[in-house]
């Protein structure tokens, strides 16, 4: 069983860490049953899933229209290079504290 010291700790990691992604109530208590148990963890979970009002899954839709999304045609290869740069994480002993990530375009 978890200490009740460190409950709403691993809730906190689970549903907005650095590795978290706001993952809503269902999968987030799929994700801290991996790992722990303590009775009453759907309550306890629900009631701190309600208390997170700048949660992105707590918001609603955004309320103007989107343009819609298109293919864009490269003329060679690596014209487009998408990346995605990963933060939040400790520094390096070195200092680096970001991930720089890139993945092939279609």
């Amino acid at each position: 069983m978890v200490p009740d010291v460190r409950k709403r700790r691993l809730f906190d990691t689970v549903h907005s860490g650095p590795l978290a992604a706001h993952l809503g109530v269902q999968r987030t208590l799929q994700q801290l049953k991996t790992a722990y148990y303590w009775p009453g963890m759907t309550k306890d979970v629900h009631a701190w899933y309600k208390q997170y009002t700048h949660c992105p899954m707590s918001k609603p839709p955004p309320s103007r229209c989107h343009a819609p999304l298109t293919k864009v045609i490269a003329g060679e290869p690596l014209d487009i290079v998408p990346i995605d740069i990963f933060s939040g994480l400790p520094s390096t002993e070195s200092g680096y504290k970001y991930i720089q990530t890139t993945s092939p375009s279609d």
